[in-house]
């Protein structure tokens, strides 16, 4: 099909030659150049079996092969051979193709009145050929590197399947590069999730399995791969959740739990935010009121982590819609701290604990972010929620019977409410009322 379109441009400059030849004085047997008087040769080209450029204004007999030299860009001919292929790689026209192409042509196009017509329309198309050789060039070398990328990923994928039994360090090393590198392509991304092993092998090297030094950059590494083929990519997700077990997830959440390496929390808090995307993950994992709700798991750990952590907890957090525009509109401004705070104290005021277990971890979790941080404020409506809480615990001892832990919680929390957020001084006579009940 290549040869066959530029065959086609050529026939086009071939025709032009010809008009060429039809300008030229045709009376005489020599022409002789323009630029150089003692430069002359035959009106008529006078071809044999090797290639010979055609000069201005000479005349083609019928029957030869005629080719535009790619490397001069000069006309050539030659007898036809039919023992000799074309294995050059040159582009060949035998006379017979370039009348039949130019019969259309000829039949609706002008013809040049002047050498100077002919000459500026040699030199068009001359352009136009070269620029039609530089696109299908560019063509090629992108499905050269294109081919090249896909045989990386797939030795890379074989080395990270085959480790450690058929592949060295070295060898997942550079394995692992290349999927880095790839893993931000849509299409690579959708690709590697929809391979349920190489998965599970990445899993595996986050393990402890591997008795090396590096393992830890590994571990990071493969983490980093998971979270990238994910972000922004739905295909990604669906593929994830389709063919990884229930266990993968359950992984995941047991490694943000766990206080470990801050940039390891942190790229799994990258896979959780690009699995947050699909709704079946969000309803399923990090809504409040699923029986399989792992949101408990990213309240509990936020104070542990470190700020970049906390920082893609936010961001799941309002991907799931829990922050108020203000809030989004801040981001940039608002530690995620206080935006956790916030999200807390609704949670709280507006009465949305489903038990008392989630009441006090959110209490407690509201209470260290407090402690650690003065300049975290609560908000008006959160004080005066403190308020009638204190009275209604003191309420509930007042009209029936508590257990000892209950009414022990319940001091802890008189003083808490006015130690840390509201004021120290009236603590002791709130503790002093509650005591008397």
């Amino acid at each position: 099909m290549l040869l066959r379109n530029i065959a086609s441009i050529f026939s086009v400059l071939i025709f032009t030659a010809f008009a060429l030849g039809q300008i030229a004085d045709t009376s005489s047997k020599l022409i002789c150049s323009s630029s150089d008087p003692t430069d002359c040769y035959p009106e008529v080209f006078e071809p044999s079996y090797e290639w010979q450029v055609i000069r201005e204004g000479q005349h083609i007999p019928p029957g030869l092969h005629v080719r535009l030299n790619i490397g001069t860009l000069q006309k050539e001919a030659k007898y036809v051979d039919p023992s000799e292929a074309n294995s050059s790689g040159e582009i060949v026209v035998s006379q017979d193709q370039e009348d039949q192409a130019n019969k259309g042509d000829l039949d609706n196009k002008k013809e040049p009145e002047t050498k100077e017509e002919v000459r500026q329309e040699v030199q068009k198309m001359v352009e136009e050929l070269r620029n039609r050789l530089k696109g299908l060039k560019e063509s090629a070398k992108q499905k050269v590197e294109e081919k090249a990328s896909l045989d990386t990923y797939t030795d890379s994928v074989r080395i990270v399947k085959d480790f450690p039994t058929n592949s060295d360090v070295s060898d997942l090393d550079k394995a692992l590069d290349v999927l880095e590198d790839l893993s931000h392509d849509i299409e690579f991304g959708a690709r590697m999730t929809s391979d349920n092993i190489l998965f599970d092998n990445l899993l595996r090297i986050t393990s402890n399995e591997i008795a090396d030094p590096r393992h830890l950059e590994f571990k990071q590494r493969a983490y980093q791969i998971m979270a990238s083929s994910l972000r922004n990519n739905p295909d990604a997700s669906n593929n994830l959740l389709e063919n990884q077990k229930p266990e993968f997830v359950e992984h995941l959440f047991e490694e943000v739990s766990e206080r470990k390496s801050g940039v390891t929390r942190k790229r799994v808090l990258g896979i959780i935010q690009g699995l947050a995307q699909n709704k079946y993950f969000a309803s399923k994992y990090l809504s409040w009121n699923s029986k399989d709700s792992k949101i408990k798991v990213l309240i509990n750990s936020f104070t542990s982590m470190s700020p970049e952590s906390q920082s893609r907890v936010i961001n799941i957090f309002e991907d799931l819609g829990m922050l108020d525009h203000d809030e989004v509109e801040k981001r940039s401004t608002l530690e995620p701290r206080a935006i956790f705070s916030n999200i807390l104290q609704k949670r709280l005021y507006q009465n949305q604990a489903s038990d008392e277990n989630e009441f006090r971890l959110l209490f407690q979790k509201l209470k260290e972010v407090h402690t650690e941080n003065k300049d975290v404020k609560p908000s008006n409506k959160f004080i005066e929620w403190l308020a009638d809480e204190t009275e209604a615990r003191k309420s509930k001892k007042k009209r029936e019977e508590i257990s000892d832990q209950d009414a022990e919680y319940n001091r802890d929390f008189i003083i808490d409410a006015h130690e840390i957020f509201g004021n120290p001084k009236a603590a002791r006579k709130a503790l002093a009322d509650y005591d008397e009940l």
